[in-house]
């Protein structure tokens, strides 16, 4: 069932409406949730084509980017950047405080844009 879909085919629905009776909980739920029991989706006997009042879906996305989607674009790629840039001036920091360290531990991290493998 891709995206939730699924669909129910009736190929008689005169016999099923002869065989199958609706129960009557099934009413007293109707009549409890203020739903129509007669007409179209709009509660219309008279103009089944007549949709006027019924429920609508949620209007569509729009195409296309929007100003606060480019807007987040952007500052998540300036947070990652400056991410970035605090992770090698960190690493770099601990290379000038800690040489020793950095030479035998974090050998093959970029220094200086230079990778440093030993």
């Amino acid at each position: 069932m891709d995206a939730g879909l699924a669909v129910v085919l009736i190929e008689a629905p005169l016999d099923l409406q002869q065989t199958l009776a609706i129960p009557e909980d099934h009413w007293q739920a109707c009549d409890a949730s203020d739903t129509l029991k007669r007409g179209n989706a709009a509660g219309n006997t008279k103009d089944f084509y007549d949709l006027t009042g019924a429920n609508t879906s949620v209007s569509p996305l729009p195409a296309g980017f929007t100003a606060r989607g480019i807007v987040a674009l952007v500052f998540s790629c300036i947070a990652a950047i400056l991410g970035l840039i605090s992770i090698v001036w960190y690493v770099d920091l601990l290379y000038h405080v800690f040489p020793n360290l950095c030479i035998n531990v974090l050998s093959p991290v970029i220094f200086h844009g230079v990778a440093v493998v030993y």
